[in-house]
Formats: structure tokens, sequence, C-alpha cells
């Protein structure tokens, strides 16, 4: 038997963002929202490829919803932990279970974002995100040349065992 879920009528749930908007409190709540579900893939990324692999991805799907909300945080408020949060996606969920439309629209707005941001200079913006040129909402974005995530999401040319050589967004959709 699965554990119970809750969910609220939108009414209900938009009375309760006012008052955690008027308390001062939603961003901070927001934030250790996006904290909670990046710990939660970053941690089933690697069981997701093993044998609990079914058991995980359920998981996953199960809170689709409220990673979802976190991306939609981290889009107006971090793009650097959106970019992050979006990544692990991409190599579990979104990539095992086929979501490759959805995965390529979020990484687009998040690579959007970076660039608009490192334009204007709201946010600091990681140098990597600059390589990926122009995104259109009409074209698939696209990164030149493979590059590979570390453990700080900084980019490196040359994988070493540690690094897995990603090539972001081609193939997807």
């Amino acid at each position: 038997m699965g554990e119970a879920r809750f969910s609220l009528l939108q009414m209900i749930r938009e009375y309760a963002q006012a008052r955690l908007v008027e308390q001062g409190t939603y961003d901070q709540l927001c934030e250790l929202h996006g904290t909670l579900y990046h710990r939660l893939v970053r941690e089933s990324l690697p069981l997701v490829r093993g044998p609990q692999a079914e058991r995980i991805l359920n998981r996953l799907e199960i809170e689709h919803n409220n990673l979802r909300a976190a991306l939609g945080w981290h889009l107006a408020s971090s793009t650097v932990a959106g970019l992050r949060l979006a990544t692990l996606l991409a190599d579990s969920l979104w990539d095992i279970r086929g979501y490759f439309s959805e995965g390529r629209l979020w990484l687009e707005k998040f690579l959007a974002a970076a660039a608009h941001r490192s334009t204007d200079g709201s946010a600091e913006t990681p140098g990597w995100c600059a390589a990926a040129g122009p995104v259109s909402p009409y074209t698939r974005a696209t990164i030149p040349r493979p590059f590979v995530y570390t453990d700080r999401c900084s980019p490196s040319v040359v994988p070493t065992s540690r690094t897995r050589q990603r090539w972001p967004l081609t193939g997807w959709g």
C-alpha cells in the first residue's frame, strides 16, 4: 500500500500562498521546497539504473508536480540551482520515462533566463551557459561542442573517470 497523498483545491492554494507572501515567508518556503526536491533527485540518480529503478522512478513520477513547482520557482529566482535540478532530471526521470519535450522546454527556459541575467548583470550565471548561444522557442537549443558536468556543474573539455560526458539537449524531442 502506498503512502497517502494530499492535494489542495486551487482556491485554497492561492489563499495560502497569499498569506505566506503577506508574512514574508513565501520565498523562504519555496527555497526549502526546491532544496528538498533537488536532494531527492540527486540521491535518486545513482539508483535509477539499478535493481531499485522501478521503485525510484515511480517515486519521482509521483513527485513530478512538486518537481515542476520547484523548477518554476527556480526559474524566477535561481537560474543556477534550477539548471542543476533540470540536468539531474534530464539524466533520470525525463530520459528514462521519455519526457523529452518537457525536459527540452525546461532546459531552454533556464538557458534563456541565464543568458538574460548574464547580460543585464542581475544574477551570476555559470560560464558554460554562454556556450549555448541564443535560445529560440521555435528551434532546438543546442550546445555546439560536448562538455562535461563535474560535481560543481563546471564544464571541462576532457572527461575523467569521475565525470560523464554529456551532449545536452541534442536528440531531445
